[in-house]
């Protein structure tokens, strides 16, 4: 009887311990398996910040040369120099409103006196310029 029972609780304790030992080691491996993934995810969240980031600064790039050539295509559209005409063509000379002594035009930038901002019509026409 008891050397039977002591010898089935050795034999017991020891796959007891035995199968302790494996789950531990199971569980070990599924926790280094949880692991590696998480630093998989983070990796891989690194790299698609990198990828964002690269993105970003592309279009930022593009935007600026996208500036540039409307800057130079606005300006090549001014006229290289001043004119007192109007869009009309008519020669327009001093202000009726203002101090104003002569009409300025940025064709086709603008519409109004360079210098004043008045409208051409309050400036005196040239062909009514001895009139008024």
């Amino acid at each position: 009887g008891p050397s039977k029972f002591s010898g089935f609780m050795s034999n017991f304790r020891k796959k007891f311990e035995t199968a302790k030992q494996e789950d531990s080691l199971a569980a070990g491996e599924e926790d280094m398996e949880a692991q590696q993934e998480l630093r998989d995810i983070e990796e891989l969240r690194k790299q698609k910040e990198r990828e964002i980031e690269e993105f970003e600064e592309q279009k930022k790039e593009e935007f600026e040369e996208l500036k540039k050539v409307w800057s130079e295509l606005y300006f090549k559209s001014l006229p290289s120099e001043r004119t007192d005409k109007d869009r009309r063509g008519v020669v327009r000379g001093r202000c009726r409103d203002c101090d104003c002594d002569g009409f300025e035009s940025d064709l086709p930038a603008s519409c109004g006196c360079a210098y004043c901002g008045c409208a051409p019509t309050y400036h005196v026409a040239k062909q009514d310029y001895f009139k008024a």
